[in-house]
């Protein structure tokens, strides 16, 4: 069986950092030049898409995709989170419009991926960006799980995949 996870979010939000330290694979990444130091200020940027994997033995294996956060490769997000049994929105809440971002990355997403099946994963987070996170869906009808994550570390990853596989698994045992 493959599941296929997504992690979405805006520019330097840490989905190729993600994709980098849970993968069993050596990821593939479309890393380019970034023309847009002046709102992150990172060397690189994903053009295309991340991709790695995580083996499951004789269950299969878990397909990461990242997508690129910027808004002008927004013609690849619906080709990337097609057949995705999920996505995990990481967000840097340091960054100067992490909420207006937050805001975009829900709405833009929520067309091509069941809003139930998100989870929200924030970065540099603190318990004041929780609750704001948290208010900000409310006003949008929604409910994620959210979570203060680092996507530098292994076990904060493994966490919020456990999260989406069961909530996928639930979901299905309702239906």
């Amino acid at each position: 069986m493959l599941l296929k996870v997504v992690f979405i979010g805006p520019m330097g939000s840490g989905k190729s950092t993600a994709i980098q330290t849970i993968s069993e694979i050596e990821p593939v990444k479309t890393e380019a030049r970034n023309t847009e130091r002046f709102k992150v200020d990172k060397p690189t940027t994903t053009v295309g898409m991340d991709y790695g994997e995580i083996n499951l033995g004789e269950h299969g294996k878990v397909a990461l995709y990242g997508v690129p956060g910027q808004q002008r490769f927004d013609f690849m997000w619906p080709i990337i989170t097609k057949g995705a049994m999920g996505a995990i929105m990481l967000l840097d809440c340091s960054q100067e419009n992490c909420w207006k971002d937050f805001k975009y990355f829900v709405d833009e997403f929520t067309k091509f991926v069941d809003p139930s099946s998100f989870i929200v994963a924030l970065n540099r987070a603190t318990d004041s960006d929780v609750d704001h996170c948290n208010q900000l869906l409310m006003d949008e009808g929604l409910t994620m799980p959210v979570f203060c994550s680092d996507p530098r570390n292994e076990q904060d990853l493994t966490v919020l995949l456990h999260v989406l596989i069961s909530n996928a698994e639930l979901r299905f045992l309702l239906d």
